[in-house]
């Protein structure tokens, strides 16, 4: 080969080398820099929402609009949402037995919301232990462009015996339901609580006690999720700090809480730390996962205390966000 040729050969041998390596560096700098996917969860106590008379406060008799609940969601910008204290006032969604329901307000906030593109919501109420009071019903929606539920819906079978404190455990009944982010990638179940308030006395050992009733009953999910690790709970807890006998019960069942510095969700006065998140502990999917309260959102839209209860809750959204990756369970 003369001599010229076997430079120019050289020379694009050359040059193909550091293009390649020009591209692998940019790829791996890509992946460094690049936002992990994730999905953000969130939980929201919508007070009475369709029971304006049992409302308290600035909000009672208060009537909360669409508009204005759906602006709230927006800014949460969540993926999945718990709910509690919702009216059952409307038939159950589409292709889910009778006995859930859903509710009207909240519908026509997630047409609302759906207006934007890559929004498709739904939602779904479970029934109470007596299923004839609709009220404070808790459930469900979610974005049904980012997340797929899938399975059935599993009710757990905790006991609706009376504890020491001499009223029903788990009046408000617990259901999970399993949602996947897409095939082979994250799964998880979610499990939306509302557990017993302190309206007339501190009821820290009932919950305890129906904390302890749901471990007693862990073996069933994993019989219901066959292989499934990735268990959320989260709710209007109503616990008043991180040390009470509900929050050990679910940290001796290896389960993380995401508010153990107590982070204040409620408008009264005084730290009211009420909703919070657990999730399995030693998950890969929950590795950067903390607990959010969106109460800066009242300032955002310059309202008051007074005004913000009046028109969306007493509580405000609390959120964290998990990783999306192959699925491991």
């Amino acid at each position: 080969m003369p001599e010229s040729s076997s430079l120019r050969l050289r020379v694009a041998v050359t040059w193909a080398a550091l293009l390649a390596w020009l591209l692998v560096s940019s790829s791996i700098q890509a992946q460094t820099l690049a936002k992990p996917l994730q999905l953000r969860l969130g939980s929201w106590n919508i007070e009475h929402l369709g029971d304006p008379g049992a409302r308290r406060g600035t909000g009672e008799g208060v009537l909360q609009q669409p508009q204005d609940l759906a602006r709230y969601i927006r800014y949460a910008n969540v993926d999945i949402l718990a709910l509690q204290e919702i009216v059952a006032d409307d038939d159950a969604p589409e292709g889910y037995p009778k006995k859930y329901r859903t509710n009207s307000i909240l519908t026509k906030t997630f047409a609302e919301l759906s207006k934007t593109g890559g929004q498709a919501w739904k939602h779904i109420l479970f029934p109470k232990m007596r299923a004839a009071d609709t009220t404070q019903w808790v459930g469900v929606a979610w974005n049904s462009t980012k997340v797929r539920q899938t399975g059935p819906i599993y009710q757990v079978p905790v006991s609706h015996a009376r504890t020491s404190q001499d009223s029903n455990r788990w009046d408000r009944n617990l259901h999970a339901l399993m949602f996947s982010a897409g095939k082979d990638l994250t799964d998880i179940v979610m499990l939306p609580i509302h557990l017993k308030a302190n309206a007339s006395a501190s009821f820290a050992g009932h919950r305890g006690e129906e904390i302890d009733e749901f471990v007693k009953h862990l073996p069933d999910l994993h019989k219901a999720f066959p292989g499934e690790k990735d268990f959320i709970v989260l709710g209007d807890t109503n616990i008043q700090d991180a040390g009470e006998p509900a929050v050990k019960a679910f940290e001796q069942a290896s389960f993380v809480d995401l508010n153990k510095l107590d982070l204040d969700s409620h408008t009264a006065k005084g730290i009211q730390p009420f909703d919070r998140i657990f999730v399995p502990k030693g998950q890969p999917e929950f590795a950067r996962s903390n607990q959010e309260v969106l109460a800066a959102f009242q300032k955002k839209q310059n309202l008051s205390f007074a005004e913000f209860r009046a028109r969306y809750s007493d509580h405000y959204i609390a959120v964290t966000s998990i990783l999306v990756m192959p699925d491991d369970d």
